[in-house]
């Protein structure tokens, strides 16, 4: 009655709850049932031939077999993602087909013809089923009974509510009346729960509810830091339907250091829709976000509100951006707990990346290349992290992140285990020791064929950033390509680093022609 779950009337130009067609439709097939199984246990010879034969089943095996099944509600959701409000031919085109299109035209054409023609996820979730059976009070089955002994088709059942006249009637109408309310405010909880959550989801509600707060500014390190702890929490809650670009660490890992092609993406809509602003690291969260848009036009104006609707009634993801938002801008513990926190959900990525790789790359058409990967075990490409114990020293105990940390960086086309046991014997000696993973490596060489440096070179930033908060200084090891990668993230001048190993490391190509093989590549697609 509040509103909650309701939607837009265009008839009433207001907002009511949803229709009942399907509790209804539900609960009378049901309750048809019933009838029909109240009279083979009454044993109504007549009554039992007549509606095998009205509802045309050949035996009365079949009809008892028909009344016996249960009458269920699957309650589905499908979610569109990403929300393209970019004009398109299509949508350019318009004009020559139709003169003075209406507001309603223009927004359904454009928004459904980029589903269409630019890329769109489309999920769709089956939720549980919701049973139509319902206990009905002594006097209500009478009510029932009488009601069906007068009837001679399922079309006359159907139409109860069109025909009652009697009181009797009225008041079987307004018993059931109440009955599918019950059911059509549980289906459409179902709806709703199977939302596959997405970026834009998690991005849109944290936006509306700093805004709602008061806060119309925020640094963007800071927006980004709520996103993803508010992420992380959600990784370990079961209820909650997140779309796959969330479970892939490639894709949101980069949500932490800027680095979100799906963030840019939602955030450059923002700003060209005139919702938020950008301007020297600080997002400006402006008052267009709250004022009132033709419905009409809501996804073409304000898509974070869209978004954020979509998830509203999802207590699991708005008590999570709730505790990240609080453990961002208002902690009650030191800054360096949370920078902790921030690298323990990092290192899991790490973990977690390897495995989504690994299990994407298990499939048989990648076997064939699969087979000639030469690895020293079938784990060789998982990383490790070691964390030392406290140590004596002056006669106290000294925390181990309070010591020095080692990274180690491997080399192309190898792998963590192909350090053997250095990292053990670091971490024996007191060492914390974090002996990381370059992406795509360990997995399959299929993994390998699509990455770049750039990406390398940010697990290097991201994996020291997670061995940085467990100590007060760090050396890095890095092999071949890996000292490559260290040497030029040295250049940075880390705070925490204080030396660096470079191992057979690559300074120069000494074959000129080498420069040319990403020319040959090219034309010759290989």
């Amino acid at each position: 009655d509040a509103g909650e779950l309701g939607i837009f009337s265009r008839t009433d130009n207001t907002f009511r709850k949803h229709h009942r067609g399907a509790a209804v439709l539900a609960l009378m097939l049901e309750l048809f049932k019933r009838r029909i199984l109240h009279v083979f246990e009454k044993g109504q010879e007549s009554r039992i031939d007549h509606w095998q034969e009205a509802l045309g089943l050949p035996t009365r095996e079949a009809l008892l077999t028909a009344a016996s099944k249960p009458t269920m509600i699957v309650p589905s959701a499908i979610t569109f993602y990403p929300l393209h409000i970019d004009e398109n031919a299509l949508s350019k085109g318009l004009s020559f087909f139709m003169k003075n299109p209406s507001m309603q035209m223009i927004e359904e054409i454009l928004i459904e013809t980029n589903i269409l023609l630019k890329k769109t996820d489309m999920d769709i979730r089956f939720g549980t089923p919701i049973s139509a059976t319902h206990s009905w009070h002594w006097w209500e089955n009478v009510l029932l009974s009488r009601y069906f002994n007068n009837i001679h088709s399922l079309e006359e059942f159907f139409s109860l509510r069109e025909s009652a006249d009697r009181w009797t009637e009225k008041l079987l109408v307004r018993m059931m009346g109440k009955e599918t309310n019950r059911i059509r405010d549980a289906y459409m909880k179902g709806i709703y729960e199977n939302i596959m959550v997405n970026l834009a989801h998690l991005a849109s509600a944290l936006i509306l509810k700093l805004h709602g707060r008061g806060k119309k500014e925020l640094q963007v390190e800071a927006f980004h830091k709520i996103l993803y702890l508010t992420l992380k929490d959600l990784h370990t809650t079961p209820k909650v339907h997140l779309h796959r670009s969330l479970l892939w660490p490639d894709r949101y890992m980069g949500l932490l250091d800027g680095h979100s092609p799906d963030l840019e993406r939602f955030i450059k809509t923002c700003v060209q829709t005139n919702l938020i602003k950008e301007e020297e690291g600080t997002y400006f969260f402006l008052n267009t976000l709250t004022e009132e848009v033709d419905y009409h036009q809501v996804r073409l104006h304000n898509p974070v509100r869209v978004s954020a609707n979509e998830i509203a009634h999802c207590k699991e993801v708005q008590n999570a951006l709730d505790e990240a938002i609080n453990k961002v801008l208002q902690p009650t513990q030191p800054a360096g707990v949370l920078n902790h926190i921030l690298a323990q959900n990092l290192f899991d990525d790490e973990l977690r990346a390897y495995e989504w790789n690994k299990h994407h790359y298990n499939q048989e058409k990648y076997a064939e290349i699969n087979t000639l990967e030469k690895v020293l075990h079938v784990d060789a490409g998982r990383p490790s992290l070691f964390v030392a114990e406290s140590v004596a020293k002056g006669g106290q105990k000294v925390p181990a992140n309070k010591r020095m940390g080692v990274l180690m960086v491997h080399g192309f086309m190898s792998t963590p285990a192909s350090l053997g046991n250095y990292p053990e014997r670091l971490y024996k000696k007191g060492y914390t020791v974090l002996n990381m993973r370059l992406p795509g490596h360990g997995t399959s060489p299929w993994d390998v064929d699509w990455r770049s440096w750039r990406q390398w070179y940010r697990a290097v930033q991201r994996n020291y950033r997670i061995l940085a908060s467990y100590v007060d200084e760090v050396v890095i090891i890095g092999f071949s390509t890996g000292g490559v990668l260290s040497l030029i993230f040295a250049t940075e001048s880390p705070k925490k680093l204080t030396g660096l190993v470079s191992v057979c490391t690559p300074v120069q190509v000494q074959n000129w022609k080498i420069s040319f093989v990403p020319f040959v590549k090219q034309v010759f697609n290989f």
